[in-house]
């Protein structure tokens, strides 16, 4: 690769419309027409173009920023997500890096819960995806700064509940189902739980990924049971999986090479 392409590809547009029909679909979610089998494609939200009511922000992390709105006068959690580019030090082509940002693969993977009738079980029920509209983007400006964000969202549950040593019984239990649909949860910390359910998605990989092998996958759940049963004891009686552990995986993640995606999207 030529100086000139390498330098396109590290800086290509990872969240422009072209992502619509890639990893987002145009169909509604909730919507009673009939539709056909998206794959790993995330419906909209259906009452995207609705006005956004009593803003108030949750938080803020390196993917976005979590607003609690009212639409409808249904309560939601929206999750804007950052702009996104490859962080190197190795870049992918444009045909697998479309794949990698945190929006790619939190949209892929509620995409699978809902095609498997999943969705809020393990994960928060997500609603599907919006794209703001200039009205809706200023709504949000008034309350939350919204540098670096861009109008991408996904929109879920509220759900208000903390996380504590009740819900380990039930979060071990789930486990069992991104197992089952072949999804490489890296956002397993507690502050990422909302009850028993998972909130956090963006660095979740959904397969087939070609660098994990199949003891690697089976390693990986193995663990993360263990790290899950560390979080609520003090002093911990394990040194592996703990929330730095994971925070450390989760970077090594965002540097290491993406996997390579050419499935039926």
């Amino acid at each position: 690769m030529n100086k000139h392409a390498a330098t396109m590809v590290r800086n290509a547009e990872l969240m422009g419309d072209d992502i619509v029909g890639i990893f987002l679909s145009e169909e509604v979610l909730g919507s009673s027409s009939k539709t056909k089998p998206m794959g790993d494609k995330l419906r909209r939200f259906i009452h995207h173009q609705e006005s956004i009511q009593c803003l108030r922000p949750l938080g803020s992390g390196i993917h976005g920023a979590v607003l609690l709105a009212t639409i409808k006068n249904v309560k939601y959690a929206l999750k804007v997500f950052k702009y996104w580019k490859q962080p190197g030090p190795v870049f992918d082509s444009y045909e697998k890096a479309i794949y990698t940002s945190p929006l790619a693969n939190e949209s892929r993977a509620f995409a699978r819960l809902h095609a498997a009738r999943k969705d809020g079980t393990w994960a928060v029920r997500c609603h599907g995806w919006m794209k703001l509209s200039d009205a809706q983007f200023r709504d949000i400006g008034d309350v939350f700064d919204g540098e670096g964000l861009s109008r991408w969202v996904i929109v879920k549950d509220y759900l208000p509940m903390l996380t504590d040593a009740s819900h380990t019984n039930q979060i071990l239990k789930n486990f069992a189902i991104p197992k089952e649909l072949r999804l490489l949860p890296h956002d397993v910390l507690p502050q990422n739980y909302r009850g028993s359910q998972i909130v956090d998605l963006s660095c979740t990989l959904t397969s087939p990924c070609p660098e994990w092998s199949e003891f690697e996958f089976n390693l990986f759940y193995s663990e993360t049971v263990y790290g899950v049963l560390d979080w609520f004891e003090d002093p911990p009686k394990r040194s592996f999986l703990t929330s730095e552990t994971f925070l450390s995986r989760t970077l090594a993640f965002l540097l290491r090479p993406f996997c390579a995606l050419g499935r039926s999207n």
